[in-house]
């Protein structure tokens, strides 16, 4: 076996070390080994990271990730709401597209139909996910969820009164007309 003619069959090994590091862990130790920590809850921990540092920076870092991810799931999910309303209402953009001139409005307002379902939607799921562990936000969620969105329509609503009869040529008095 030469290394500078390689035949059929021949196996090339290569080795490499591994340079220790420090390394912090929150763990049951037993021995000359480590074991998962089982809570009072039934969770078990075994955290590690590198680096020394505290218990505490070593939970910190964890719930860090945690919340990342949670979020991260959230977008997500919200993103998955939206695309499933959307994809329910794209009918009526496409049957207002054989009349001219009103097919972009109508994708534009279910558009925003689609936005604010999913963002109660979205809003309630978490909320009724949450009534075990924080009922007081979870309650307000509920509560503010249909206030919000109401207002929203509401809001919708005026706008477009006031641009159509701002068409028809209708002035909206800003002010009251003096006494």
């Amino acid at each position: 076996m030469d290394p500078e003619n390689p035949q059929v069959g021949d196996l090339l090994i290569r080795f490499s070390a591994l340079m220790p590091d420090d390394v912090s862990i929150d763990s049951v130790q037993r021995g000359n080994g480590f074991m998962l920590y089982f809570a009072a809850n039934g969770d078990t921990i075994e955290l590690l990271e590198y680096g020394r540092l505290s218990a505490q920076q070593v939970f910190q870092s964890a719930q860090d990730r945690n919340t990342l991810l949670t979020w991260i799931i959230r977008a997500l999910a919200f993103r998955f709401a939206f695309i499933g309303l959307r994809m329910l209402l794209r009918i009526l953009p496409v049957l207002a597209a054989m009349i001219p001139a009103i097919g972009g409005l109508v994708d534009a307002l279910t558009g925003l139909i689609t936005f604010i379902l999913s963002t109660a939607i979205f809003l309630i799921t978490i909320a009724s996910a949450w009534v075990y562990y924080r009922p007081g936000f979870a309650v307000a969620l509920l509560v503010g969820t249909p206030i919000v969105t109401a207002g929203l329509i509401w809001a919708k609503s005026a706008k477009r009164k006031q641009a159509v009869l701002q068409m028809n040529g209708t002035a909206i008095p800003t002010t009251p007309p003096p006494a």
